[in-house]
């Protein structure tokens, strides 16, 4: 944060630095969050909230808070709320205590005034969460897409005697996982010893290869398995070199043949889809918040489109194994879509608001019709909104005097057209405007894959009219909807790296203040930074 001045602050002005310009976003994050929940003169729950919990170096866990938004020109905003340990056990309890007390503090209100959802991952204790506080649960994807493939490619702890151990899954398929640890084994060997590390580099070079090392994948990103597969098979000819000269010298368990390579090949187009489905969720597609996350369209599709590309390849060009791997990982892709169930709703009506899929292709009549039928019924039960703010009148013209005829009905029409006038909620006119502001969305031809949906509807804002007076609060609402937790993820790696690169940063409570300061400067219109170190 001292990158752009050349002063050498000691450790007292950089700890009264941070304090202040904390007060500072403090009030200013205020003053934000509640322009977005204005609509019109009045204040709305139109935020989302994203948590998450990230195990500490010590003994807890820090808790985070995410809050997503969109101004009523629909510009994104997305704000850390809350980052700091939580100092009591993970229970959803406890989490919702924390951010029902966060929420009174840094913004004044309860959470259960200033959001309508939360979105959490999938495990009990975090999704339990939005039930405690009787709001809205969405659930990530990316979690769902990550069980099955974390289950039947790692080891996962178990219990024997009293006693932790870690043994294979029983849905696993004994060939592949074996195969797996056996290529772990194998990198695990190269990165212990420099010589045969530095004699496989040799081989590769002598191949013209790009690829100079074999990536370990990691338990808790099974993404990386997809990489360990990909380039093992890249390395083929120079693996094959390399193990004609040194193969003698990999121990027990960690040995690879000719064979591997088919499987690891046959292994990696099957993860193929799901990982490409899974790239989508951390991708730059939606832009419903300032960190960009998946459209809420796409999260619908996903899990068909994955499904539906697992059984793209015939069975009879699979080995058994593969054949007997890609049956257990489509029954847990499955088994785990339940966890959506309960967000699927939202997901589908933000989808019928985004101008790019809004004639919502890829569902049967019967269900596009249940969803439109969904969105009528939201607008009918937000009323009457208000009014936009009546423009500052022109200069007025000279008086020429009254226009008769066709040419002052024609005039009297025009201004007439541009006028939205407020129907009572409860009357038949008011339901039958709402159903042809509807036709009207509807209707209209489909924006490209590649536009911008908030671009678009900024410009419906701008121009006025009962699409900008009826649609578009409850477009501003499930348009915020973060469909990954993508966000909170990537706080959780600035966290880290702030731990690498000095552990005292964390210590004292400091990453409750780095944390949200890395993350609110930029949005608040607070950076660059201005120091006064008198």
């Amino acid at each position: 944060m001292l990158v752009q001045t050349k002063l050498r602050p000691d450790h007292h002005q950089t700890a009264r630095i941070v304090d202040a310009y904390f007060e500072k976003q403090s009030e200013l994050l205020k003053k934000s969050v509640l322009g977005l929940r204005r609509v019109g003169k009045k204040v709305d729950k139109l935020l989302v909230a994203e948590i998450d919990c990230w195990p500490s170096p010590f003994d807890h866990n820090y808790f985070g808070v995410l809050l997503h938004g969109l101004t009523e020109n629909f510009e994104p905003r997305s704000f850390l709320l809350y980052t700091d340990i939580l100092g009591t056990p993970e229970t959803a309890q406890n989490q919702g205590q924390r951010l029902l007390s966060v929420c009174r503090d840094m913004l004044g209100d309860d959470i259960t005034e200033v959001c309508w959802a939360i979105q959490s991952d999938n495990t009990p204790k975090a999704s339990n969460v939005p039930a405690v506080l009787n709001l809205r649960s969405l659930r990530c994807f990316a979690h769902i897409l990550a069980l099955g493939p974390t289950h039947l490619l790692h080891p996962v702890r178990r219990q024997r005697d009293r006693a932790p151990v870690w043994v294979m899954h029983e849905n696993a398929v004994p060939e592949v996982y074996d195969f797996c640890e056996r290529l772990r084994a194998f990198i695990k060997h190269l990165d212990r010893h420099e010589e045969l590390r530095k004699s496989l580099t040799v081989i590769l070079r002598r191949h013209n290869s790009r690829i100079f090392k074999l990536p370990l994948d990691s338990s808790s990103k099974w993404n990386s398995t997809f990489f360990m597969l990909d380039t093992f098979t890249r390395m083929q000819a120079s693996i094959m070199d390399w193990l004609s000269v040194y193969g003698d010298k990999l121990p027990r368990g960690a040995g690879v043949a000719l064979d591997d390579f088919r499987l690891a090949r046959q292994l990696a187009g099957v993860l193929r889809p799901v990982f490409c489905c899974s790239q989508l969720m951390q991708g730059n597609a939606f832009k419903g918040s300032s960190e960009k996350d998946l459209e809420p369209a796409a999260v619908v599709e996903v899990a068909d489109a994955a499904d539906g590309q697992l059984v793209a390849v015939s069975d009879a060009d699979l080995l058994p194994a593969i054949r007997n791997f890609r049956a257990g990982l489509r029954n847990d892709l499955e088994y785990n879509k339940r966890h959506l169930e309960g967000s699927m709703r939202e997901l589908e009506i933000a989808a019928a608001l985004d101008p790019r899929y809004k004639d919502l292709g890829w569902m049967t009549v019967a269900k596009r019709q249940s969803v439109r039928t969904a969105l009528r019924d939201l607008i009918l039960e937000q009323g009457v909104p208000d009014m936009p703010p009546v423009p500052a009148p022109r200069e007025r013209a000279p008086d020429r005097g009254p226009i008769d005829g066709m040419a002052g009905f024609l005039e009297r029409g025009r201004a007439h057209l541009n006028q939205v006038v407020p129907i009572p909620a409860d009357s038949r006119d008011f339901r039958q405007t709402v159903q042809e502001v509807l036709q009207l969305h509807f209707n209209a031809p489909s924006a490209p894959l590649n536009a911008d949906p908030l671009a678009i509807w900024a410009d419906r804002v701008k121009k006025g009219g009962p699409m900008a007076v009826y649609l578009a609060p409850v477009a501003r609402k499930y348009l915020a909807i973060p469909g990954a937790s993508g966000s909170i993820e990537r706080v959780w790696s600035t966290a880290r790296t702030l731990l690498q690169f000095n552990k005292a940063c964390l210590e004292g409570g400091r990453v409750s203040k780095l944390l949200p300061l890395r993350y609110n400067l930029e949005a608040l219109g607070l950076w660059p930074m201005k120091f006064d170190l008198q």
